[in-house]
């Protein structure tokens, strides 16, 4: 929202790398997070390579009255979504594998109880596999305690498939689980270590890492939400991040940098019907 009504300022007569310019972006956005009450928040804009405005507003942790600054850390919530498509189309390009390939080619152990689901179902949402949290898992209870594979796949056994595979859209992140150890699988390296090396070095993200609960992460604000007229600290499922996805740690120009390298690999990108 913030972002949005910052770009349509480009649409007025002030010119952008101006002293004037900056001011009045600096308003819009302090009256943005003044009426929408956020805690904290660090504006980037750019045009090309140029960075135009980038500031910190608010409070990077309320209890500490810590402000929020221009390169503030913060958890970025279901990243790693649009990175392990980019990923498994990588390996598509490579021919390690083929998006009309069965999922039983990777993971045999998979109980697709005679259903027959491709890596594109995977993709597009289409698979018809039930979402991850309804299969008696609750994140409250298990989100620290790490499974073996094939605890994960016992999950779904004898479980009630949503619809036949490719006959409808369901959104699942069981979809986006089963791809990220198909991918491991295919490369010999884990899921982090690929994403590192071969999308986020690539297109020049130096301030990014994975969430675990072992690195201290300097610059890394606190994540909150509104009870009432007050907030409380934001637990890891009022985040929406499960166990299986964390989240990513990110500042402002490596989210830019990381929009940046998208916009390229979108450029004649012949699978956008996944």
């Amino acid at each position: 929202m913030i972002a949005t009504r910052l770009a349509g300022f480009f649409l007025c007569a002030i010119p952008i790398y101006s002293q004037d310019a900056r001011e009045a972006l600096d308003a819009i956005a302090k009256r943005i997070i003044a009426q929408e009450r956020v805690v904290g928040a660090s504006v980037l804009l750019a045009r090309g390579d140029r960075i135009i405005f980038h500031k910190g507003y608010g409070f990077a942790a309320l209890e500490l009255e810590a402000p929020t600054k221009d390169e503030t850390v913060y958890h970025v919530v279901g990243p790693m979504m649009p990175l392990t498509g980019i990923a498994i189309l990588q390996q598509v390009e490579r021919g390690k594998l083929s998006l009309e390939d069965e999922i039983s080619k990777f993971i045999p152990e998979f109980p697709e109880q005679g259903h027959r689901v491709t890596v594109r179902q995977l993709l597009n949402h289409t698979s018809g596999i039930v979402d991850y949290h309804y299969l008696g898992d609750p994140i409250d209870a298990t989100s620290r305690q790490p499974k073996a594979l094939d605890e994960v796949m016992a999950l779904y056994s004898g479980k009630r498939w949503v619809n036949e595979p490719g006959k409808k859209w369901d959104w699942s992140i069981s979809g986006f689980q089963l791809l990220v150890t198909i991918l491991e699988r295919v490369t010999g390296q884990s899921y982090e270590d690929y994403v590192q090396q071969n999308i986020l070095s690539p297109a020049g993200v130096k301030s990014t890492s994975y969430c675990d609960d072992f690195t201290l992460t300097p610059g890394l604000s606190h994540s909150y939400r509104k009870v009432g007229n007050s907030y409380v600290m934001a637990r890891e499922n009022d985040m929406f991040v499960t166990a299986t996805f964390h989240g990513r740690q990110k500042e402002t120009r490596g989210l830019r940098a990381l929009a940046t390298g998208f916009r390229r690999l979108k450029r004649k990108n012949p699978y956008d019907d996944c």
